[in-house]
């Protein structure tokens, strides 16, 4: 039996206009009877408490408020009339310490941009189908996390303390669009919709690159490495690696993907890291200038595997001073 959705209403929360745009065309193609949307945190509380959805499905990173404070006052603030609504968060994030702190806000399933039809429909699905039970106590409020311990709640996989409320789940969605699977049918449809979009990338890529850019100058003109700077480089090449393969073009989002990947394991900001990062963005404004959409055969193979070969060596030697540095400690 097929899910329905003509009765379901969804907010959908992002900040950049053609992602919020493909993914209401997409819940459309599903289905879905209603679609709010929102730009950001402040505008989608509004949004909630105004409309009452079933569902919301945010982005992580927006201004004003982002995915996580739209969590938190949705789970934790008196005025809220519906602290147990599903929250699907999208994020280009894929590392475990970011999914764990979005976790812990309350959010009910995730998403990694680039995404998939296939991938939305199994996140709408499980939370139809599996619902778990929501836990209220002086440190978390959201659904329960089995399998997670926490000091907070003694290490147990049901978060059961003498400080917890559960409120069991009345399976409101199940009720309202039925019990099933969503059909193959919609689901080619919406995927359809994101093979077939036509949402020029180039607007987009450059307004993070450019975000890019800014920083790097600053680093450069202050010479301050911290980790606060090596942040703010994160996000505009997350943003970039998130919607690239979306919009067509898969080589950039494999590099900033490689790009993200290293910088997550850089425990320390400088100057070498900062030519890596320069390197990695004058080769996307290359290939955005070139308009060189796909995978680009060879020679998007070959600039992958220098940039992988760049980072490499760079945490090799990381990794080398490191133990040196350890052994005199040890033998001083």
């Amino acid at each position: 039996m097929a899910l329905d959705f003509s009765s379901l209403h969804i907010l959908v929360v992002e900040d950049l206009t053609p992602m919020r745009q493909l993914t209401e065309q997409l819940l459309k193609a599903f289905g879905v009877g209603k679609i709010s949307v929102a730009k950001d945190g402040i505008q989608a509380y509004e949004q909630y408490l105004r409309y009452a959805p079933d569902l919301i499905i945010t982005d992580w990173q927006m201004p004003q408020a982002d995915g996580i404070d739209l969590t938190n006052r949705i789970r934790r603030e008196k005025s809220s009339p519906n602290r147990t609504i599903p929250i699907i968060m999208m994020t280009g994030f894929i590392d475990k310490s970011r999914i764990d702190k979005a976790r812990d806000s309350g959010v009910t399933e995730f998403i990694v941009k680039p995404f998939s039809a296939k991938d939305m429909a199994k996140r709408i699905e499980h939370i139809t189908k599996s619902p778990r039970d929501f836990v209220v106590t002086n440190h978390y409020i959201g659904p329960s996390r089995r399998r997670k311990k926490n000091s907070d709640f003694n290490g147990t996989e049901n978060r059961i303390a003498k400080t917890a409320n559960i409120i069991s789940d009345k399976k409101l969605l199940e009720e309202k669009i039925g019990r099933g699977e969503i059909s193959l049918l919609a689901v080619e449809r919406a995927e359809k919709v994101i093979e077939t979009n036509t949402i020029d990338f180039d607007p987009i890529a450059r307004e993070f690159l450019d975000q890019l850019d800014k920083t790097i100058q600053l680093i450069q003109s202050s010479n301050e490495y911290s980790m606060m700077s090596l942040e703010n480089l994160i996000y505009p090449i997350m943003q970039i690696k998130a919607n690239a393969r979306i919009f067509k073009y898969d080589l950039i989002g494999d590099l900033a993907a490689i790009m993200l990947n290293f910088l997550n394991q850089v425990n320390a900001m400088d100057e070498f890291v900062l030519q890596i990062i320069i390197a990695h963005q004058r080769t996307v404004n290359h290939i955005i200038n070139k308009k060189q959409k796909g995978k680009q055969g060879q020679t998007g193979q070959t600039l992958q595997e220098e940039l992988e070969g760049a980072c490499k060596r760079y945490l090799k030697i990381k990794n080398q001073i490191s133990q040196d540095q350890l052994k005199k400690t040890n033998t001083g």
